[in-house]
């Protein structure tokens, strides 16, 4: 079997690996010697065909109002229209004269 050379001054969580296997670092308090702890000791398969897709999610909340745009320019002029007289308000004043 060959000789593993661990990292001389390794920091908390720091991971080695060497051949099929990988071991992460995990300090022993302050000042305190820490040790290497095995994660995986068997090499990672291929990996797994992809699952179903799920269902759908629900529709999220309703955005806040945007800010209100520039006024448009203003349009052309129309054209002039009928008067109609009955639609009016008119009052006629009749003078007599003898």
């Amino acid at each position: 079997m060959a000789s593993i050379n661990f990292p001389s001054s390794p920091t908390d969580g720091q991971v080695f690996s060497a051949g099929d296997h990988t071991w992460v670092f995990s300090s022993v308090g302050a000042g305190g010697p820490g040790a290497w702890k095995l994660e995986s000791q068997f090499p990672t398969g291929p990996t797994g065909p992809t699952g179903p897709t799920g269902s759908a999610g629900s529709a999220g909340a309703t955005g806040p109002t945007g800010l209100t745009g520039p006024t448009g320019p203003t349009g052309p002029t129309g054209a002039t229209g009928l008067v109609d007289i009955e639609d009016m308000n008119v009052q006629v004043g009749l003078q007599v004269y003898r």
